[in-house]
């Protein structure tokens, strides 16, 4: 890793929340098509994920209530 980016990852770490936030959709959106997915698509799949690890969550709670 170079000198500058090493500077810049720092200085990015260093940002409010809502300013690193704007900054990785920037980036991600430069790249939109070598990933082929917006960043609505990603925040769509990282909800669908967060619901899915709530309903595991919920199946082992309810797994372990019911074995005692």
């Amino acid at each position: 890793m170079s000198m500058p980016l090493q500077i810049l990852l720092t200085e990015a770490q260093q940002l409010p929340p809502h300013e690193r936030n704007e900054l990785i959709v920037s980036l991600l959106s430069q790249n939109e098509t070598d990933l082929n997915e917006t960043p609505e698509s990603i925040v769509t799949a990282w909800h669908e994920e967060i619901a899915h690890r709530i309903d595991a969550l919920a199946r082992l709670r309810a797994a372990s209530f019911g074995a005692f």
